[in-house]
């Protein structure tokens, strides 16, 4: 494995929710949502930001969390170098697109 751990697999309990019934869940409007969760994202207090890379020949992405503008800069620039990514940083301020 070139010296390097394998990440803790967790396992998510999706089968497990897919079982219970529709009616245990309240219901929501599109628009409270999206008004919830994309128009009032917060990231906390001790994060600088999050990058999100989709490579769009592979279909992965990989997603960065920084504590330190310079070093989310720096990985910024060095993903910005790459070619078919699409990157997305997010702060508390604003989210950014961008793509090569």
């Amino acid at each position: 494995m070139n010296g390097k751990q394998r990440k803790k697999y967790f396992p998510n309990k999706v089968a497990l929710l897919q079982k219970v019934d529709a009616s245990m869940f309240e219901t929501h409007e599109f628009e409270d949502l999206m008004e919830w969760r994309v128009c009032n994202w917060t990231i906390p207090s001790n994060i600088e930001c999050i990058i999100r890379c989709e490579n769009t020949k592979s279909g992965r992405i990989k997603e960065y969390v920084y504590k330190q503008a310079m070093s989310a800069t720096k990985k910024i620039a060095e993903l910005a170098e790459q070619e078919h990514l699409i990157i997305t940083v997010a702060t508390n301020d604003a989210i950014h697109h961008l793509a090569n």
